[in-house]
């Protein structure tokens, strides 16, 4: 069984309802679960935090899983570098890994799925990652297989290999060739509307995002990422407690309580799916006229800062 690592921070409900989600999930009990607990960033977090790590210490006595092991920082990693390092440190051990975070909750045939996923697919080395969410788009009721492929990532209950992991570049070393390169740029953005903007802001420090690097780093590598037709996992974190998470519905999906195995043959990219799973995020808040307005503004920024790029090569500013 692949081994499992979370991340967990302040928030105590979360990481209990997860990790008892997981523990009813088949498989569970021949899984090693692996859990990062960030440092506090201050004396009010620093209560909390002793909280998070009291419930923890009480699932490794209840012996839900094969193994439970605490990380326990002293210091505050955030939640970027506690989940590169983290990961790192599993990958060190193992070929492949599932990762999941506090605020998520189950299917019971959640670690059954990643688990034959990243065993099918282990040598395929067109594919980057094993997802098990997606966006509850109307389109997948009338899909006819299991899975299906996007060319973009996830970061809700996902999986990938050693091979894939260790080649990301967290430093984004191409970014300024990257930002005066319309088409790199639309290409990037058509995966999901809003990624452009995510990859800049984390240039920007504007956010501390390990995800939109990791999705860059599929998209710069061709990678596909497989995900299921009913998803294996939903987001009980828009409560506007987490980090990146506001208090929006859109993404929250009743997920499928498999029975029937699931079958990866002939599963193929689909551009009806990754056209409306690109605007899923945009529309659903803001209907069709806020996509037109991405798009639209999208394009004056391209033109903007390749004109930036072009005079700062030749010193005019």
């Amino acid at each position: 069984m692949t081994p499992v690592v979370a991340f967990a921070y302040n928030r105590k409900d979360k990481i209990e309802k997860c990790l008892n989600s997981l523990s009813k999930c088949n498989g569970a009990r021949e899984t090693k679960v692996f859990v990062f607990s960030d440092g506090p960033k201050n004396d009010k977090d620093k209560y909390m935090v002793n909280e998070v790590r009291e419930i923890l210490k009480s699932f490794k006595e209840k012996g839900f899983f094969r193994d439970f092991i605490i990380y326990e920082s002293e210091t505050n990693k955030g939640l970027a570098q506690n989940i590169i390092s983290g990961i790192n440190s599993i990958l060190a051990m193992s070929d492949s890994v599932i990762v999941i975070e506090d605020d998520l909750i189950f299917s019971n045939d959640f670690l059954e799925y990643m688990n034959k996923a990243l065993s099918f697919y282990k040598n395929d080395t067109r594919i980057g990652e094993i997802s098990g969410y997606h966006y509850p788009i109307n389109e997948l009721n009338e899909y006819k297989q299991d899975a299906f492929l996007l060319k973009k990532g996830e970061c809700w209950g996902w999986g990938t290999w050693k091979d894939r992991w260790e080649k990301v570049d967290w430093n984004v070393e191409c970014f300024d060739d990257y930002m005066i390169n319309p088409g790199m740029r639309r290409k990037f953005d058509n995966l999901e509307l809003g990624f452009d903007d995510m990859l800049v802001d984390q240039h920007n420090k504007r956010n501390n995002s390990w995800a939109i690097r990791w999705c860059f780093h599929l998209y710069l590598n061709n990678l596909f990422v497989v995900y299921p037709k009913y998803s294996k996992v939903s987001n009980c974190g828009f409560d506007g407690s987490g980090t990146h998470c506001s208090s929006q519905g859109k993404y929250v999906c009743d997920f499928h309580n498999g029975t029937d195995e699931m079958s990866f043959d002939n599963i193929i990219y689909d551009k009806k799916l990754a056209k409306k799973s690109s605007y899923y995020p945009i529309k659903s808040i803001k209907g069709t006229k806020g996509i037109i307005f991405h798009l639209l503004v999208r394009e004056l920024k391209f033109v903007w800062h390749v004109w930036l790029g072009i005079c700062k090569k030749y010193h005019r500013v």
